[in-house]
């Protein structure tokens, strides 16, 4: 018998997208309900499956479905008005100090995908007015697809579009690192491994010179720490390397090391071990590495590690509190300590 769709007029796909919508309306195809293979629904409507295919695509540009790789093909209603887009640098997959965005990248759209939402992502490049990614998002929210944008590592001409030109919500979420909670346990953890002088090399933005000044001493009293800045702009990272390569001759006695920044890492522990300084027992060591970039270490560091999946929390909390039209919040990161082999204990 005849599928009743081939007795009217119109295209084939959309009157098999106009059939679901009908049934979604009427309460017979429920939020989350998952369709069917293609093939199934192909023999069903009997349609080839291009025909299918793009009846399915009518029905995903109305909002009415979602495809999750992996697990198949989900009712959604009304997904249009709760799709979050994502712009990003194709560098967070390639650049060890970009691997971190991957990683909340992945973290983060999982997030949303529990929460009923969906996503859809926009790699970018350099030359962001030639760049597909780009094109594809203005043409997305032109079209009332996206309901609000975050830019993640994107360049300075999509983040002047989001912040200026985007007609959906294009929040600037200011992280802010706590920087106490970062310096005091690693600080206190090297005072309990008889570290008696320490080198901690630091940005010198603003907001480190305030957290700083918080600092409590009473956790580490038999402690001396010198807080040395550094320009958070060094792109190449030379004045890491040679600030770290001064002090040390000019401080025989540092036996601690505190790198709060990993893309610092390289510079400051080269000068070290050219100081003639053993890592581990002469120099204990802790730095900061962001959690997913252990492998580019060369052996297990004492470290204080951020969780993407933590941030990725904080981040999607902050989105909805802001289609909600509540008062912006301030994503805190705060990192926890791990144990590792930098600080002389071979079975920390």
């Amino acid at each position: 018998m005849q599928h009743p769709i081939h007795q009217r007029s119109r295209t084939l796909p959309r009157r098999i997208a106009d059939h679901f919508e009908q049934e979604i309306r009427e309460g017979r195809l429920r939020e989350n309900d998952r369709l069917p293979s293609t093939a199934e629904l192909a023999r069903s409507f009997g349609v080839n499956l291009e025909t299918l295919q793009a009846a399915m695509k009518e029905l995903a540009g109305r909002g009415l479905l979602e495809r999750i790789p992996g697990r198949g093909t989900f009712i959604r209603h009304g997904l249009a008005g709760r799709c979050v887009g994502i712009v990003f640098g194709r560098e967070i997959f390639y650049r060890p100090d970009r691997l971190f965005h991957a990683v909340l990248l992945e973290e983060l759209t999982g997030l949303i995908r529990q929460s009923g939402w969906s996503s859809r992502l926009f790699a970018s490049g350099e030359a962001a007015e030639y760049d597909k990614g780009f094109h594809d998002l203005k043409q997305a929210v032109s079209a009332g697809e996206i309901r609000i944008v975050l830019g993640l590592c994107a360049n300075r001409l999509i983040e002047q579009y989001l912040w200026q030109a985007c007609s959906v919500p294009a929040p600037k979420i200011p992280f802010e690192l706590d920087v106490p909670s970062l310096l005091e346990p690693g600080l206190a953890y090297l005072d309990r491994h008889a570290c008696r002088e320490v080198l901690v090399l630091h940005s010198s933005a603003p907001e480190w010179r305030q957290g700083i000044r918080q600092l409590d001493p009473g956790r580490y009293p038999h402690l001396r720490a010198h807080f040395v800045p550094v320009d958070p702009h060094d792109a190449d990272r030379e004045q890491v390397y040679r600030t770290a390569a001064a002090f040390f001759p000019a401080h025989p006695g540092c036996d601690g090391l505190f790198i709060t920044e990993d893309a610092m890492f390289r510079q400051t522990v080269t000068a070290a071990c050219q100081s003639g300084r053993h890592i581990g027992s002469e120099l204990k060591l802790i730095t900061h590495v962001n959690k997913g970039l252990e492998p580019f270490f060369p052996l297990p560091l004492t470290r204080l590690e951020i969780d993407p999946a933590d941030v990725a929390l904080q981040v999607w909390n902050q989105l909805q509190a802001l289609l909600r039209g509540e008062p912006e919040l301030r994503p805190t990161l705060r990192p926890r300590l791990i144990p590792g082999r930098t600080c002389g204990e071979a079975h920390e």
